[in-house]
């Protein structure tokens, strides 16, 4: 295993300046609690249009830069345009030759040469310079940079630092790219991913590509993922993974079904039974008859998607990234959903979930005024840019 371990990785702020739906002083997340604790379930709220999508996608661009020496673009277009800089500071604890170190890791990304005199930071290429004292409060001994700078033309130049802890957190980050996981839920492996889930999590027919036994489609680890949920090959389907796992035959298959039953299914008549071999595809029992994932009703569809996909592909720091939970959800299902979020929550605890939403039935199913142990709650209302 790699000589560099991440302990923990919790998101404290997310700082945006520039164009766009937000104020152009940087707008700022705080992703802490009432206690300035950080939080492991987060709500988004605003009204439509309002930026959630683009906060989710931002911060899925920061994390798939961990580990690249360079980069092309961004793959947001406020960012590949030079019309926004961001900075999102994460509390990191890592253990390296022998010693225990927190940090916070700044993780940068646009044009920073935007409304200069307006930022608060005195370090070239980011939006706020953390003192002793706030570094102190966190009990971290430094701000690190990992990031890219947009210049002009769009030529991406590194903000990194040089040092040797940062280029040991990037290569570590490179070493292990496309590392399988080791287990459902329960995956040992310390890097930190984000799995970023779209607002339409349905499980479409797999007609593209040809059925056999082949490692699915982001199987190994990445530092951001992001899950389509209208594509339709065979590699990148639930049956493939499904399949894949019974292959393995290291008891994940029965693992998997045993949690996704329990999360989704509970309560119902309804249950995955496990897979078949000809043709190889995953077995629905509902009602005494068998069908296929993609007959199940929406809302089921919508929460084996998340769940089989974030036991497939967590580790034991993860952020999690669900835009929109309540598409095509009834009100039931929200708080279904809601609760085994929680609860997933409280039985990791290197997990942050970060949903963007606008349901009042999902604040609600949130439960604000309610403390519960094991778990940090926080959230952030968007407003609209009123300049």
């Amino acid at each position: 295993m790699n000589d560099l371990i991440i302990d923990s990785f919790q998101p404290l702020r997310l700082l945006i300046q520039g164009d766009g739906p937000f104020p152009n002083d940087p707008y700022s997340i705080d992703f802490t609690d009432d206690e300035d604790e950080p939080c492991s379930v987060f709500l988004l709220m605003s009204e439509n249009g309002m930026g959630k999508t683009t906060l989710l996608q931002i911060m899925t661009a920061l994390m798939r830069m961990l580990g690249k020496r360079e980069i092309t673009s961004y793959g947001v277009d406020g960012l590949d345009n030079g019309e926004l800089a961001v900075q999102w500071d994460i509390l990191t604890n890592i253990a390296y030759k022998g010693k225990s170190e927190t940090i916070i890791l700044s993780l940068l990304a646009g044009n920073f040469l935007v409304n200069r005199d307006s930022w608060s930071g005195d370090i070239k290429g980011s939006l706020k310079a953390w003192g002793n004292k706030e570094l102190k409060k966190y009990n971290a001994e430094s701000q690190q940079r990992i990031g890219f700078q947009w210049e002009s033309k769009g030529q991406l130049r590194s903000l990194s630092n040089n040092n040797e802890l940062v280029q040991k957190i990037q290569a570590t980050f490179s070493e292990w790219e496309n590392e399988p996981p080791d287990d459902f839920e329960d995956n040992s492996f310390n890097l930190p991913t984000l799995l970023h889930f779209s607002a339409y999590r349905d499980i479409p027919k797999a007609t593209n590509g040809k059925r056999s036994i082949s490692e699915p489609d982001h199987w190994g680890y990445q530092t951001a993922q992001e899950f389509d949920a209208h594509d339709t090959s065979w590699s990148s389907s639930l049956d493939n993974i499904l399949v894949w796992m019974k292959w393995i035959d290291d008891g994940r298959l029965e693992k998997a079904l045993e949690i996704i039953n329990k999360r989704v299914f509970k309560g119902k008549t309804t249950y995955i039974q496990g897979v078949r071999k000809i043709p190889p595809e995953a077995v629905v029992v509902s009602n005494g008859q068998e069908h296929k994932l993609d007959r199940l009703s929406s809302g089921e569809k919508n929460l084996v998607q998340l769940f089989l996909r974030i036991g497939a592909h967590a580790t034991r720091n993860t952020i999690i990234l669900i835009d929109e939970p309540e598409v095509h959800l009834h009100p039931n299902w929200q708080k279904r959903l809601m609760k085994q979020l929680r609860e997933f929550a409280k039985e990791h605890q290197g997990v942050t979930i970060i949903v963007a939403t606008h349901s009042l039935e999902m604040l609600r199913a949130f439960g604000f005024e309610h403390k519960e142990k094991g778990i940090r709650k926080g959230g952030e209302i968007i407003e609209r840019n009123m300049e």
